[in-house]
């Protein structure tokens, strides 16, 4: 049984037709002591229960104002904030359904990966190689969206 049952009538459920029952996202910060120095994290649960952990970026713990680049806690709650607000509005990216699909996803990869990271015209052939004839065949009309890890499981196996 799930630790959290919601009540009758309860306001901060929220559910949509066709899903399952949706909770505000909710997190925390978390300072964790790295060999290169200290490091803010975020760790926090979107509305579809997916939890996600991100890296803020470095720890300032001395006193005094932080060189550029540092982040504070008061920084790194305020960063949470912002996120978990964009959630509830429903516009952080991932939870904003673009209409792409999987195919038009693939295409931008293959342009990234040969303009914007240079990468070798032979290379650029093989990932375009395997995507045509692999993935495009499985996931090509799919949303973008709607590819799990199960799907990719799936197909795996």
């Amino acid at each position: 049984m799930s630790p959290y049952v919601p009540r009758l009538g309860c306001l901060r459920c929220v559910a949509r037709p066709g899903s399952a029952l949706l909770r505000p996202p909710s997190g925390h910060v978390l300072r964790v002591d790295r060999a290169r120095g200290p490091v803010w994290y975020a760790k926090y649960r979107l509305p579809d229960g997916r939890q996600v952990q991100r890296k803020i970026g470095p720890a300032w713990t001395e006193r005094g104002r932080p060189p550029a680049g540092y982040v504070t806690k008061r920084m790194a709650e305020a960063w949470l904030r912002d996120v978990l607000d964009r959630a509830r509005r429903g516009t952080l990216p991932g939870l904003v359904r673009t209409g792409a699909t999987f195919a038009d996803a693939a295409a931008e990869y293959l342009r990234y990966v040969e303009h914007d990271r240079g990468c070798k015209p032979s290379t650029v052939r093989g990932y375009r190689s395997v995507i045509a004839a692999h993935l495009l065949p499985a996931f090509g009309d799919v949303p973008v969206e709607d590819v799990t890890p199960e799907d990719i499981e799936a197909w795996i196996a």
